[in-house]
């Protein structure tokens, strides 16, 4: 996989953590992008390789690196709360998500400088 390729797909996955209105439109109203927080979490942990892709930049570009693993540490701890499998609306009702989504806009302002842009 190309690195610009590596990082749209790193951007989309991130992006979801971003906006309670997606959140919800894909966990709860399942509209056309129907999802869940297991799935959208597999997605970023193990589909798009994030732990990788913030290790490569963790020399060149040690802000993204660092705001990566803040989003990942926050969603983890989160985690470490929710039953399995989670509920949508006990996730997004958890006081966490206010700081997890100011984390994943912290971490799009630094891809913005780490590849092309959606």
């Amino acid at each position: 996989m190309s690195l610009d390729f590596w990082t749209v797909r790193i951007k989309e996955a991130v992006r979801v953590f971003s906006s309670c209105e997606t959140l919800e439109s894909r966990w709860i109203n399942t509209g056309t992008a129907w999802s869940s927080y297991e799935e959208d979490m597999c997605v970023l942990f193990d589909d798009v390789m994030i732990s990788e892709y913030i290790n490569m930049f963790e020399t060149a570009n040690p802000e993204l690196s660092r705001s990566l693993r803040n989003l990942l540490s926050r969603l983890d701890d989160l985690d470490q709360h929710l039953d399995d499998p989670a509920r949508p609306e006990t996730v997004l009702a958890r006081p966490e998500w206010t700081t997890i989504r100011a984390r994943a806009d912290a971490a799009l302002e630094q891809l913005k400088t780490a590849g092309p842009a959606l």
